[in-house]
Parts: C-alpha cells; sequence; structure tokens
C-alpha cells in the first residue's frame, strides 16, 4: 500500500487515485501540473493517459492502470467528467433482463480499484461536479480528494499577491492586488492571463503598479454593471439586450447584481418623475435618490420624457420578475432580457408626450 502523505491536502507521488472537483477549472488544471511535477520528480518520466468520462468504460480505464508499456514507467491516468463517468452505467442493471447476470458498474468498479491500486499508475479523477459517495471513504487511504471551489475576493487577492511573483517575477502590493481583482472579478484563469499582461508591460524585474492596472483593465464590476443603465435608458431594446448579454455572459457580472440595477433604476426613474410633477428641485431629488455624476443627468432627463404612472408600472414589473427569480419561478437571464424589452417599450416613454397634449 502506498504511503500517505503528512498532509491530506497535499499532492504526493505516492498517491494512487486522486481527485479534482468543483467549478473553478484553472485549479484543476494547476493542481494537474502540481501532480505531474511530483510525479516526475520521482520518476523521472511519466506516460500521460487520458479519457473522456462522458464516453468511456471503468475497464478500459482500468486496463490503462494495470497495464505496463513497452518502456516500463509510471502512468498518469486522467479521466475528465469523472461524475459523469461514474454514474454513466448505474442503470445497465436495472435494464439487463432477469436472466442476465448482473455487471458492475463503473464506480463499483472504481470503488474495488480504490482497495488495491496499482503502485504503476496514478489515477486521476477530474470534474466540475462531485457525489463521491463510498468513494469519499475509499480514496483517503489511498490518495486525495481537493475540492477547486471559486475564491472569495479575499482569497483571490492572497492568490494574486502570491501568484505574480512567483509565475511571472512581478511583485504586486495587496492593495494593487485589490484592485485587479475588484475589476475582474475571482476567475483565477482571467486574473492569470490579465497577470501575465500586466508584468509584460511592467517589464522584467519591475512590479505591477496601481497605475498600470487603472490604464490596462477594465472598468470595475461594479461600474460595469451600473453602466448597463444609461443603454436601458435609451430606450433601444437591441442596444439593451446586447449590453446586458454582454456584461452576463462575457464579463460574468452576477445575474442578481444585474438585477438589483435594473430594478433599482425603475426606482429612481419613478421617484425622479414624481417628484418633477409635484414640482421638487431636480437637484435636492437627485440627492435624496442618490444620483451623482452622468446618472443624474441621464435619469432626471429620462423622468421628463415618462410619467409617473408608466414609471411606476415599470418599477412595479422589476419588483415582480425579481420576485420570481429568487423563487425559482423565473430563469434570471431570461428575466433580465424581459426587462430590457420592457425599458424600451414605446409607452413608458410617450406617455408623457401624450399627457402634455392632452
Amino acid at each position: 500500500m502506498p504511503k500517505k502523505p503528512a498532509s491530506p491536502g497535499e499532492l504526493s507521488a505516492d498517491h494512487r487515485v486522486v481527485v479534482l472537483h468543483g467549478p473553478e477549472a484553472f485549479l484543476r488544471s494547476l493542481y494537474t501540473d502540481q501532480l505531474k511535477a511530483a510525479l516526475t520528480k520521482v520518476h523521472a518520466e511519466i506516460e500521460i493517459v487520458r479519457h473522456d468520462g462522458k464516453a468511456c468504460q471503468a475497464v478500459d480505464v482500468l486496463d490503462d492502470c494495470r497495464s505496463f508499456g513497452l518502456i516500463q514507467q509510471h502512468k498518469l491516468v486522467i479521466v475528465d467528467d469523472a461524475d459523469e463517468f461514474l454514474k454513466s452505467s448505474e442503470d445497465e442493471e436495472d435494464d439487463a433482463p432477469p436472466t442476465t447476470p448482473a455487471r458492475k458498474t463503473n464506480r463499483q468498479l472504481i470503488e474495488s480499484y480504490c482497495a488495491s491500486p496499482s503502485d504503476s499508475a496514478t489515477l486521476l479523477l477530474r470534474s466540475s461536479t462531485w457525489r463521491g459517495g463510498k468513494l469519499d471513504k475509499l480514496i483517503p487511504d489511498v490518495g486525495t480528494l481537493m475540492a477547486c471551489e471559486e475564491l472569495s475576493d479575499d482569497r483571490a487577492v492572497a492568490w494574486v499577491g502570491k501568484r505574480a511573483p512567483t509565475r511571472y517575477q512581478a511583485a504586486i502590493d495587496l492593495a494593487t492586488a485589490a484592485l485587479l481583482v475588484e475589476r475582474l472579478g475571482t476567475d483565477l484563469g482571467r486574473l492569470d492571463s490579465e497577470l501575465s499582461k500586466l508584468s509584460s508591460a511592467a517589464g522584467d524585474g519591475n512590479p505591477i503598479t496601481r497605475q498600470l492596472v487603472v490604464e490596462l483593465v477594465g472598468q470595475s464590476r461594479e461600474e460595469e454593471v451600473w453602466g448597463v443603465q444609461q443603454t436601458l435608458l435609451s430606450g433601444d431594446a437591441r442596444a439593451s439586450l446586447t449590453h446586458l448579454r454582454e456584461v452576463v455572459t462575457i464579463s460574468r457580472q452576477p445575474t442578481q447584481l444585474v438585477m438589483f440595477a435594473i430594478s433599482d433604476l425603475a426606482r429612481k426613474l419613478h421617484g425622479m418623475s414624481a417628484g418633477l410633477r409635484a414640482g421638487m428641485n431636480p437637484f435636492a431629488l437627485a440627492g435624496t435618490l442618490k444620483l451623482w455624476g452622468p446618472g443624474k443627468d441621464a435619469v432626471t432627463h429620462a423622468a421628463h420624457r415618462t410619467t409617473p404612472a408608466a414609471a411606476a408600472r415599470l418599477y412595479a414589473a422589476c419588483v415582480e420578475m425579481d420576485a420570481r427569480t429568487k423563487s425559482g419561478l423565473s430563469d434570471p437571464e431570461r428575466a433580465i432580457d424581459v426587462l430590457a424589452v420592457r425599458f424600451a417599450d414605446p409607452s413608458i416613454w410617450t406617455g408623457a408626450a401624450r399627457q402634455r397634449r392632452a
């Protein structure tokens, strides 16, 4: 039996079965590289065999783990989409005719393998999700399971602070690292790509400065999300849908934050419209509604183009849609698209003109 590492979370050449699971693909890749390095350090050369968990069978995977090549060397057998692999044949026994002998599922075969793994191979199971069951108890005796979860902002800042000097030989202070995370979010792949660009811009041996981040990295997540408000006020459905889709799918901003920004805009639009109709000072209204900078002028101008009743209907639609998404009755991305179209409804912006003519 292989020796167990000193720490359960430490990747070691003594591991015979390793599971890397979680949504953070970049972490899975980093841990895979660490495992390769650990195996290469001990075995000099390793053979890497890859399997698609959605299509392969356990008998083929385990055959690779137990067989030798022409040149005997340690094998790293990788199965991606491991959760699909482990459940791919769980129902075969139920579907088989009563006279057919029961056949072990992929999961059962891997469980049996964990009881006595090959000394000449390391089995690596990688997956964005994980339902280990019995394997969670078996694997720690012969290897390790490592969660690759998305990092919190604080942990992402710490990761950037370590990654920049070790990978790109460029120092970065915590305040600058925090600004980078604020602008990009916690996706490690995006952060690593940006660190590569920033370190090149800084030059050999020079630190990554706050000024470089300001100049070379886009708007902060909050600035980007709130920027959709001006597009919504344009009344252009196509432009609004395109902008919102970019924010959600490309910039990967949380749908909850985008939904809040839309609802907040409708609330301020209604408040400004009602206040103006009541004869209140627009500057005083802007302070009460916490409108500053270009946003103040955009909302004030839009409030003149609508009526309190129309703005109230729009705000009510936002509140209702927000409640539906939180209760699971509506898909958040579809709800955002629906509200973008509602903001472009001509009745929202022509009501004031009709009322003036009346």
